[in-house]
């Protein structure tokens, strides 16, 4: 199972090399704790979108089949 969460991660999300500014962490938690969306650009990830499609498609094929 932890393989699988591993890969999924790896396959839908792009994590940056750069490390996270101070500044842009504690602006991140405060809009977390005040139950606001954070923006993942401050946290230095993204999403693959078409990977996340590619995701959604074989899990639904898997689930209907």
């Amino acid at each position: 199972m932890k393989k699988f969460k591993d890969f999924s991660c790896n396959f839908l999300f792009k994590i940056s090399d750069q490390p996270v500014l101070l500044r842009d962490l504690l602006e991140a938690n405060a809009l977390f704790n005040d139950g606001m969306l954070v923006d993942p650009s401050k946290l230095n990830f993204n999403f693959k979108i078409l990977n996340s499609y590619i995701y959604f498609g074989i899990f639904c094929a898997l689930v209907l089949l």
